[in-house]
C-alpha cells in the first residue's frame, strides 16, 4: 500500500464497505445466540478502513464497532452467561488492538512517505555504486572495512 492523500471523495467507497461489513456483522450477531462470537469479525471492518488512510475514520469505526458489540449483547437472544460476557470483552479488546495497530501502520507509512520526499543522504549517493556484499549497509562500512552492526568489534574484509 502506498500513502495517498485523504479526501472525502476518496474515502467514500472504503467507508461504505467498512460500514456495510459492520452492519452485516451486527445483523449476524443479533441472529446468533449470545454464547457465539461473530462480533470478532468487526476487526475485518477495521482492517478495510485502513485503505481510507484517514485516522479519524479508523477511530470512529472502532468506537462504532464497540457500541455495536455492547448493543448486540443487550439486544441479543439467549442466556447471558460468563462465556458470552468473556466473548464480548475479548471482542472489544480485539477491536481496539486492531485499531491501534492500524493507526500505528498508518503513522509509520506517513513517516516513510515524508522521508522519501525529503532529500537526504540517499539522494546524494554516488551513481554506479552497487550493493555491498554480505548484507552490509553503507553506514556499516568505515574506510573500506566492515564494522560490527552493534559497533563492538571491527572486522577486516577478506579479499
Amino acid at each position: 500500500m502506498s500513502a495517498q492523500p485523504s479526501g472525502t471523495q476518496n474515502n467514500l467507497p472504503v467507508l461504505s464497505i467498512a460500514l456495510g461489513l459492520a452492519a452485516g456483522v451486527f445483523i449476524l450477531d443479533l441472529m446468533t445466540p449470545r454464547g457465539m462470537a461473530p462480533q470478532m469479525l468487526y476487526a475485518v471492518a477495521l482492517l478495510v478502513s485502513v485503505w481510507s488512510y484517514n485516522q479519524r475514520i479508523v477511530k470512529l469505526l472502532a468506537w462504532l464497532c464497540t457500541v455495536l458489540t455492547v448493543a448486540g449483547f443487550m439486544i441479543g437472544w439467549g442466556d447471558p452467561s460468563e462465556t458470552s460476557v468473556f466473548n464480548r470483552v475479548v471482542s472489544v479488546s480485539l477491536i481496539w488492538l486492531t485499531a491501534v495497530l492500524a493507526l500505528l501502520y498508518m503513522r509509520t507509512e506517513e513517516r516513510l512517505r515524508l522521508r522519501e520526499q525529503r532529500p537526504g543522504p540517499v539522494a546524494q549517493r554516488e551513481p554506479g555504486i552497487g550493493p555491498l556484499p554480505h548484507g552490509l549497509r553503507r553506514q556499516d562500512v568505515e574506510h573500506g572495512k566492515p564494522v560490527d552492526p552493534i559497533g563492538m568489534v571491527e572486522r577486516h574484509a577478506i579479499g
